[in-house]
């Protein structure tokens, strides 16, 4: 017996642009306090002191938020191909923890390297594309899980 099951079709509204701004405005402001928090307590726990809970590291990492918010907010539109959604997501990513965490933290002493920005480069897409590919792996696996 072949079962067909048809899915509803729920058609959303296109958001407005003050819409869209604050959506982008919250969630750039809650990656904000999760990465504060985050590194209030990894500075604690690791004694490291005032050189990394300096207020212009408080002040890069809203910026920062905002990027992934942007990212975010571009990888679940719907209107571009996912490969673009993807690529836009990565490049917003590792550019945004470049300029706004990496470079603004460096030591002023010891400015870093092109050979090291070039290593970190390399090892943060090789952890953005291993949690992509977990991420992928986990939902198709619930995906199947649900259609049964």
């Amino acid at each position: 017996m072949n079962s067909t099951k048809k899915k509803a079709v729920v058609k959303e509204e296109p958001m407005g642009f003050f819409q869209l701004l604050t959506l982008w405005f919250r969630n750039g402001l809650l990656w904000y306090a999760v990465i504060s928090l985050l590194w209030l307590v990894a500075g604690s726990a690791t004694g490291v002191g005032d050189k990394y809970l300096a207020a212009r590291s408080f002040l890069m990492i809203l910026p920062f938020g905002l990027c992934m918010s942007a990212a975010g907010m571009l990888f679940s539109s719907k209107k571009l191909q996912r490969w673009l959604r993807l690529l836009g997501h990565y490049v917003i990513t590792i550019v945004a923890f470049l300029l706004f965490i990496l470079l603004p933290n460096q030591n002023d002493a010891a400015p870093f390297k092109g050979s090291f920005v070039l290593v970190l480069i390399v090892l943060l897409t090789a952890i953005y594309w291993l949690l992509f590919l977990l991420v992928h792996i986990f939902k198709t696996k619930i995906k199947k899980l649900f259609e049964e």
